[in-house]
């Protein structure tokens, strides 16, 4: 359950090794980020990292090309001050579940601090709805996927 006030929350999602470079993370979330403004995926150097995300919303057409506009397609996530985000806004993803997809670059590395995380930033001002300040109460499950070349058994 969150409850942040008005400062970003950083949930750690996955210790991804850089054996995984040039792989695929597909992360899941279900019922990602009611009363947040957006969120971002973070590198283990906490920088935002560029994703194509996919909801039951618009699973007839592929991956969702903008935050606000769950019709399908491909393309960025999303822009929150310069840095790649997905709104959360309006209760977007109420009981549904969104799929982010990043592709890990092929020079990927990571030594001691191998963590991803999602980063959630709320809303702030007030409810118009209410007439209060923004409370966040939210639980979100998520799992992460490592997805890429397959194993190979040998004799």
């Amino acid at each position: 359950m969150l409850s942040p006030g008005t400062q970003p929350v950083d949930l750690y999602l996955a210790n991804v090794p850089a054996e995984h470079a040039g792989k695929t993370l597909d992360i899941k979330l279900f019922d990602a980020g009611e009363g947040m403004n957006y969120l971002q995926v973070l590198s283990p150097t906490n920088v935002p990292q560029n994703f194509t995300w996919y909801s039951a919303a618009c699973r007839d057409t592929g991956f969702c090309t903008s935050p606000d506009d769950l019709t399908g397609g491909t393309g960025m996530s999303g822009s929150c001050a310069g840095k790649p985000c997905l709104s959360v806004t309006g209760n977007k993803f109420q009981n549904n579940e969104a799929t982010l997809r990043i592709t890990l670059p092929a020079n990927y590395t990571c030594t001691t601090n191998c963590w991803w995380k999602v980063r959630y930033v709320p809303l702030s001002g007030i409810d118009p709805a209410t007439g209060q300040a923004y409370t966040v109460h939210d639980a979100t499950e998520w799992s992460v996927a490592v997805t890429g070349d397959p194993v190979r058994l040998t004799d």
